[in-house]
């Protein structure tokens, strides 16, 4: 499954609806200038939640060192799921170590049923008192 990029739209909140950024457009209307016009319209900003032929965010920030998920620290009602979208928003390549309070067997079977072959997982640290799983996307 390939996910399609969405556009996000922001609107600044110190504009009043009967208000007009720089290029006269006004705050309930958004920005009428199209999408590739150079106006400074400060009212309305769009941008790709996904960067043409990746993945993640596109605000530009080059991701350094080691990301570590502490699955410890999440409620377990939503535990899995919080997982499951910090590994989805990984860019092929980039790794994420996961540190759990149990062996995650039951995750790692999940996921790849769920994305086959998408991962490659290595055990890190085996207990007993901390698990240490680094996932890389393939």
């Amino acid at each position: 499954m390939t996910a399609e990029p969405i556009e996000l739209r922001t609107t600044r909140p110190d504009l009043g609806a009967n208000d007009s950024c720089d290029c006269g457009c006004d705050a309930s209307g958004g920005c009428t200038c199209g999408p590739d016009a150079d106006c400074g319209c400060a009212h309305e900003t769009s941008t790709p939640s996904t960067p043409a032929g990746g993945t993640g965010c596109a605000c530009g920030h080059e991701d350094e060192g080691e990301i570590v998920l502490d699955a410890r620290q999440i409620p377990h009602a939503i535990r899995h799921a919080t997982i499951f979208g910090a590994l989805g928003a990984l860019a092929p390549g980039f790794s994420l170590d996961l540190l759990a309070d149990h062996r995650p067997s039951p995750l790692v079977a999940q996921l790849e049923q769920r994305h086959p072959g998408a991962f490659a997982a290595r055990v890190v640290e085996d207990g007993p008192e901390q698990w240490r799983l680094r996932f890389t996307r393939r």
